[in-house]
């Protein structure tokens, strides 16, 4: 959900979009993230070294809350969520990470765990129409897509590949 509006991979998906397909690109997106996510040792979670000095315990905070956002929207039918969506990408992003940081690991994995089984759960009770007519959307402009507003298809890839750059370097 890095945009909301999300012209830039019109081209790289076909319009429409059926949910079956944003299922199982979700789900393929997240099993790459979760590969990655597996080979990072328990104790090093909550190590800083990540892009902005996120640990891998904040990627999961501001991925989950991303999940969340497009479950309250999923679950509207309209645009809704947070006030920090009128912040640029990277004032909204630490504003979320700093909320979490006092947060126990375990209750940022459960909460992970938990949100994305319900991001999925709503992604599959969307119908193909609602997930490409702006205009079943109250309020949502007409030139944006529904689908681009509950899902980044770049957002586990990038961390994905920011957890995999860490854990090299680390190596070394």
């Amino acid at each position: 959900m890095s945009d909301r509006k999300g012209a830039d991979v019109s081209a790289f998906w076909p319009e429409p979009l059926k949910v079956a397909q944003l299922m199982k690109m979700v789900t393929a997106e997240r099993a790459n993230w979760e590969a990655v996510l597996a080979r990072v040792p328990r104790e090093r979670l909550t190590e800083p070294g990540l892009p902005g000095g996120w640990s891998v315990k904040d990627v999961l905070a501001h991925m989950t809350w991303a999940m969340k956002e497009g479950i309250g929207v999923m679950r509207a039918k309209r645009l809704v969520g947070s006030d920090l969506w009128k912040l640029d990408d990277d004032q909204r992003n630490a504003i979320v990470v700093e909320q979490s940081r006092a947060r126990l690991l375990e209750a940022i994995l459960a909460d992970y765990e938990s949100t994305s089984a319900d991001y999925m759960k709503e992604l599959a009770a969307l119908t193909d129409d609602q997930l490409n007519d702006p205009v079943l959307w109250p309020k949502m402009p007409p030139d944006w897509r529904p689908w681009r507003i509950i899902y980044d298809p770049h957002h586990y890839g990038q961390h994905a590949l920011d957890l995999r750059e860490w854990l090299d370097r680390s190596r070394s």
